[in-house]
């Protein structure tokens, strides 16, 4: 997820020459989030590749980005951020992939809803619609994924 948020930060932008990205002034909120996780994704990327790495290190990390990312948000404010409990991994890092998903959305809202499916008889399917902006405007596109041949 914060590789393709940087990905569409980066789409954004524009560029003035090959060397330096050229900046308006209403671009300095985009500006600032694109360092917020341009500069975590390179840490975050090798915790991945390197996965024995001690927990508060990866908490640290992610403490961080949600830190960085708090400044565009109007809902939350640093005590949303979990502190750091060694004997407790499950009520550390849950909340905290909660929050920094949720302010992944609110910086750079994704036009892109995923709907959970649920079974009904017959082989029919019912998804719920509650985010509110499926209750506007929208176009409905339909993608399967299947592990079946």
């Amino acid at each position: 997820q914060l590789r393709a948020k940087c990905q569409r930060l980066m789409a954004m932008r524009r560029e003035s020459n090959q060397r330096m990205a050229d900046f308006a002034v209403a671009d300095v909120s985009l500006f600032w989030l694109l360092n917020a996780l341009h500069s975590a994704e390179p840490v975050l990327s090798d915790f991945l590749r390197y996965p024995a790495v001690h927990p508060e290190l990866v908490w640290r990390e992610l403490a961080r980005l949600a830190g960085a990312l708090l400044k565009f948000s109007l809902e939350h404010n640093v005590s949303a951020v979990p502190p750091y409990v060694h004997e407790s991994p499950s009520t550390v890092f849950p909340p905290l992939f909660s929050l920094l998903s949720e302010l992944l959305e609110a910086s750079l809202p994704s036009r892109v809803i995923a709907l959970e499916l649920g079974s009904l008889p017959g082989n029919r399917w019912k998804a719920d619609l509650h985010d509110p902006r499926l209750r506007e405007e929208a176009d409905f596109y339909l993608s399967v994924r299947s592990s079946l041949p």
